[in-house]
């Protein structure tokens, strides 16, 4: 079974190809392995992407979706298992994101505050992110050291748990319940996946957005 590491590291260093994505309002330059076609980062005056599953009651942690069979997660450490393996002891919180586009990269602060506040919860943390092994460490940096990180290449686990937009954040529950889902960086969407994880571990609210949050936008289609 991979450890999870622990928090010893923060921020990406220098040598990592990201520049200055944390937040829509500056365009970050291209990373080398990027898609030909480039986007550029969105105003904060349009708010809103297609809507994206919700739960009319906040506090509500029936499930809106169930997991689309058994895939194998791959860890950047250890063997890869099927999704339930990993869901005997806790739920999961899952951040997806796809390190081809800018939109993942400006949300990857906010999700590493995210998974630090939930990380003794009482759920697993993890990113799920769509490169295979050595795309997703020059990506992530030192935040894969941080948290459990899948490889998600083919972007099976990420269709299996339904989602269509990336950057996206899921609670799955041990009976494979996807509980709530977030996709692009909508806050409002967002709280909902944050207040179903708090429902479920009784843990202290988290803030969202954060101060240092970017505006809302919209994410990018998940490929195939």
């Amino acid at each position: 079974m991979a450890s999870e590491p622990d928090e010893s590291r923060n921020g990406l260093g220098h040598k990592y190809a990201i520049r200055d994505t944390s937040r829509p309002r500056n365009v970050p330059e291209a990373l080398d392995w990027v898609h030909t076609q480039q986007r550029t980062g969105p105003a904060a005056t349009n708010p809103l992407h297609r809507a994206v599953r919700r739960q009319s009651d906040s506090a509500t942690v029936s499930a809106v979706a169930t997991l689309d069979g058994d895939p194998d997660l791959n860890p950047l450490t250890g063997d890869a298992r099927p999704f339930s393996d990993w869901l005997t002891t806790f739920p999961m919180v899952v951040g997806a994101i796809d390190p081809y586009t800018h939109e993942s990269s400006w949300l990857l602060d906010t999700m590493k505050r995210v998974f630090h506040h939930y990380r003794d919860a009482g759920v697993r943390v993890a990113w799920l992110c769509t490169a295979d092994e050595a795309g997703t460490k020059s990506f992530l940096g030192p935040y894969a050291e941080e948290f459990l990180t899948f490889a998600d290449p083919d972007y099976v686990a990420v269709k299996a748990l339904g989602l269509s937009s990336l950057p996206a954040l899921a609670l799955v529950r041990q009976d494979s319940e996807v509980v709530a889902s977030a996709e692009g960086w909508v806050p409002s969407e967002w709280r909902i996946v944050a207040e179903a994880i708090e429902t479920i571990t009784d843990w202290t609210p988290i803030a969202i957005p954060g101060p240092d949050d970017p505006a809302a936008y919209q994410g990018t289609a998940v490929a195939g």
